[in-house]
C-alpha cells in the first residue's frame, strides 16, 4: 500500500469532514470548527492519502511552547493499516523540527484502540477529565514528552 502523508489543504476538506463524521458520529467536530483548524494551524494538520482518496488525517494546535493534539481519524475500511501511526509519527517529526518539547491529548477511556496507538508512542495518561465528551463519557488527557 503506497501511502502519501502530506499538509492537507482547503481541497480535502469535504473527505475530511467526512472521516469525521463517520469516525466520532455525534461527537463530531463541527464544520467551521475543522475549517478554522485547517486555516489557522496549516502546518500540523495532514492527511493521508491512498490511490487520490483522503483516508485519514490528524489535526493539532501549537499552544505556546507545547501541542495540543485535536483529532486523528481513518476511515473505517483503512484501520489497522498503520495510518493512524503514520500520521502520528509525521506529526511528532515536524514538531520535534520545531523544537516542541511536550505533546498532549484527550482520548476516550474506553477507547482502547487510540489509547494503545498512543502508548505505542510513548504517550502517558496524566489525568482523567470527568465527563468530558457530550454523551458524558470520561477522557484521559495523555501526554508525551518529545
Amino acid at each position: 500500500m503506497v501511502l502519501i502523508i502530506r499538509k492537507a489543504s482547503l481541497k480535502d476538506f469535504n473527505e475530511i469532514y467526512n472521516i469525521e463524521i463517520v469516525s466520532f458520529k455525534e461527537e463530531s467536530f463541527s464544520r467551521s470548527l475543522i475549517k478554522e483548524l485547517l486555516l489557522n494551524f496549516p502546518d500540523f494538520f495532514l492527511v493521508a492519502e491512498f490511490e487520490g482518496k483522503v483516508v485519514g488525517y490528524i489535526s493539532a494546535v501549537l499552544e505556546k511552547d507545547c501541542c495540543h493534539i485535536y483529532s486523528l481519524a481513518v476511515l473505517p475500511d483503512f484501520r489497522g493499516k498503520g495510518i493512524g501511526s503514520s500520521l502520528l509519527n509525521e506529526l511528532l517529526n515536524k514538531l520535534k523540527e520545531i523544537n516542541i518539547k511536550k505533546v498532549f491529548l484527550e482520548v476516550k477511556t474506553n477507547n482502547m484502540v487510540a489509547i494503545k496507538l498512543y502508548e505505542k508512542f510513548n504517550f502517558k495518561i496524566k489525568e482523567v477529565k470527568r465527563k468530558y465528551y457530550p454523551d458524558g463519557s470520561d477522557a484521559y488527557v495523555m501526554e508525551l514528552i518529545l
